[in-house]
């Protein structure tokens, strides 16, 4: 009797099981399947209500992929400006005009920012004189974006009594050119990061250390696992460091004030200890 029932299950319980297709699509390297990066949630931010908020700074710092510590941000298998193209043109996030967040680009026409036209003449005929010269306008490669703004808030938590840092934007940065001639480093466009935290917690990112470790964009931003050097703090200007009267023609006193000012929120929590 136990041998007839256990060639029911075998007749009847293997093809139920069969009839479970996975959604985890499995790399033909591996010997196991990768699922645990599409498993994921991004873990919600603490309720922070206003009254807790004793200090509060806003923060602009760029990101440079060339550096050693960003290069895992240019990973052929995952580089984060695919992933942010891709998901602008799935509907996944948006791409807003300006830092507040308040109005979009059309996905079309923000994947063709920082496009570049050329003119190529057209020969018509065997003539050689009988030519057209057609305008032809080329998108700009994922791979000639290679730094990245992030515009983020310093908050000391008095009823934690800690500080942390909370990103609300990132933008895209490339070098705008007209006529051939280069006219400065611009935001292509800027990224809620509340939207992109939802396509970052399931993109892997590399593991320098371990590839079964499953590191993802959304830990990558979340646990500042990234180099950069600040560009702006709040200020009754509203200057970025290089475009006060002081930095504007020493680019390295601007990055040493940068610094200072990236050790002096690092102080805030001691500081605050201390008091």
């Amino acid at each position: 009797m136990k041998l007839l029932h256990l060639f029911i299950f075998s007749v009847t319980g293997i093809p139920f099981l069969k009839a479970q297709p996975s959604t985890i699509q499995s790399d033909s390297r591996n010997i196991y399947i990768h699922q645990a990066v599409y498993e994921r949630n991004p873990v919600p931010w603490p309720y922070l209500p206003e009254r807790d908020v004793f200090i509060c700074k806003h923060v602009e710092r760029m990101i440079d992929t060339r550096e050693k510590m960003n290069l895992v941000m240019r990973w052929p298998q995952q580089p984060l400006m695919e992933v942010i193209y891709k998901a602008l043109k799935e509907g996944k996030i948006h791409a807003y005009k300006t830092a507040a967040l308040d109005s979009v680009y059309d996905a079309d026409y923000a994947r063709m920012i920082g496009s570049v036209t050329r003119t190529v003449t057209e020969q018509l005929s065997e003539d050689e004189f009988n030519t057209r010269e057609t305008p032809v306008t080329s998108a700009m490669n994922a791979s000639d974006i290679k730094k990245f703004k992030v515009l983020e808030n310093w908050i000391f938590d008095r009823n934690t009594g800690e500080s942390y840092t909370r990103i609300y934007a990132i933008a895209p940065i490339y070098n705008l050119t007209v006529s051939g001639y280069s006219i400065g480093e611009q935001p292509a466009f800027f990224l809620s990061y509340q939207e992109c935290r939802k396509l970052f917690v399931n993109t892997e990112v590399f593991n320098r250390t371990n590839d079964a470790g499953r590191l993802t964009y959304d830990d990558f931003f979340e646990q500042r696992m990234f180099s950069s050097y600040i560009l702006k703090t709040s200020n009754v200007f509203d200057l970025a460091i290089r475009d006060m009267e002081e930095f504007k023609l020493d680019g390295v006193e601007a990055l040493i004030e940068g610094n200072a000012l990236n050790e002096n929120l690092l102080n805030t929590e001691h500081d605050m200890w201390e008091n």
